[in-house]
């Protein structure tokens, strides 16, 4: 009985409230055609900023960043230190003249060598890093394949590109940076 007078309450209230001079909302239906160019806009978006085309070869691989030498255990080398905020701020040629002068003090340090060869190839001096990192290639250091690999970028950023590919392929299967050597 409650619900009865209750929905004879509303049927009379629903005058007051709802017309029938009101208009109902224009429903527009996205068309077949519509779905499918938004579709394939948004995968273009995605493919854009997932692949970069803007963005060279070199760009997107040679991005790197020196490690701290105080992890290293040579918190009291400042010249180092200079050296580390210099690359990492991407103060090359600053970075390439310190790390330089590291060399000077310590000529068999593969760290300073690797990292002045890295230095030197972003500030545009390919020959000397080519030569640093040729050196590294040739030697026992750690840093081997990973002077091959950039030895590749520093042929790719002079788009000398068969020399790039020669050097990339002197990277072994085993080694940390063959999955990008491989995908470069």
């Amino acid at each position: 009985a409650g619900q009865v007078q209750l929905e004879a309450t509303l049927q009379t209230m629903r005058g007051e409230y709802f017309t029938k001079a009101s208009k109902p909302a224009k429903v527009i239906a996205i068309n077949r055609y519509m779905k499918y160019a938004m579709g394939v806009a948004a995968v273009l978006l995605l493919a854009l900023f997932l692949f970069k085309p803007w963005q060279s070869l070199y760009d997107q691989y040679s991005d790197l960043e020196m490690i701290n030498p105080t992890e290293r255990g040579d918190n009291t080398d400042s010249l180092l230190q200079r050296a580390y905020v210099a690359f990492n701020d991407e103060e090359y040629t600053e970075a390439a003249t310190i790390l330089n002068q590291v060399r000077a003090l310590r000529p068999d340090d593969s760290f300073t060598a690797y990292y002045y060869a890295l230095a030197s190839m972003h500030a545009g001096q390919t020959a000397t890093a080519r030569q640093t990192l040729q050196s590294l290639y040739e030697g026992e250091s750690v840093y081997k394949y990973q002077a091959a690999f950039y030895m590749a970028l520093c042929f790719l950023k002079e788009e000398d590109n068969p020399a790039a590919r020669e050097w990339l392929q002197k990277i072994p299967a085993d080694a940390a940076n063959y999955g990008k050597a491989r995908e470069l």
